[in-house]
């Protein structure tokens, strides 16, 4: 994958400045009422120009129209836009936006490891349009007022959440199934948004004291 990320943007190292600090950029931007930080992949400047931008790696399964059309509403891109211009004093507005296809093939019973990794090379190389996809997109102050409204506005429901119903209570919280197996297996509370704290999922848990706060832990 990254032989054939080098091949394919090989001109990069000429349009682009790319210094070691630019890689994996920490930025952090304390707001009124909580901190917002994260880690930029890459933040280059143009060398024509000397303007900086973010690229933004990424791989995926698929790469069709629903994954791309969504792009400039992506919340994390516009994230880091605005941290890279509230936390770092830059102002970047382009982001180059790379997505790798994952390798689909499998190992045959009778290869070896180092031949199969010479071989998935190698589709990665004779097939670049079919494994690499860049976009670029350009956000206005618009779009990052926007993201910053959204912000507050999370901050809001997560505060109305905290201060007027019970948290350990699954019924206070807005229901949001798409991540319930967002890291490839059930989330471990899910009988308590499914069945609500009782003494039957109660005995699913150890209930801990951290900091003088209570925390419900998956056995």
């Amino acid at each position: 994958m990254v032989r054939g990320y080098t091949d394919i943007y090989q001109s990069d190292l000429k349009d682009l400045i790319i210094k070691p600090n630019n890689v994996e950029v920490d930025f952090l931007v304390k707001l009124k009422h909580f901190d917002f930080s994260g880690k930029i992949d890459l933040l280059p400047c143009y060398r024509k120009s000397g303007k900086p931008i973010i690229v933004e790696h990424k791989t995926a399964s698929k790469i069709g129209d629903s994954y791309i059309d969504r792009l400039p509403l992506d919340t994390q891109i516009r994230g880091y836009i605005f941290g890279a211009q509230e936390g770092l004093g830059l102002h970047p507005v382009e982001v180059l936006y790379d997505v790798i296809r994952k390798c689909s093939l499998r190992r045959k019973s009778d290869e070896d490891l180092d031949d199969f990794n010479e071989r998935i090379a190698l589709d990665y190389a004779s097939r670049p349009e079919f494994y690499f996809f860049r976009e670029t997109l350009k956000f206005n102050s618009s779009d990052i007022g926007q993201f910053v409204n959204d912000m507050d506005l999370t901050f809001s429901e997560y505060s109305n959440i905290v201060d007027n119903y019970d948290p350990k209570n699954p019924a206070s919280w807005v229901c949001s199934d798409n991540i319930c197996n967002e890291f490839f297996k059930n989330c471990p509370y899910m009988p308590l948004c499914l069945k609500g704290l009782d003494k039957g999922t109660g005995k699913l848990y150890t209930q801990v004291d951290d900091d003088d706060s209570d925390e419900l832990v998956n056995e």
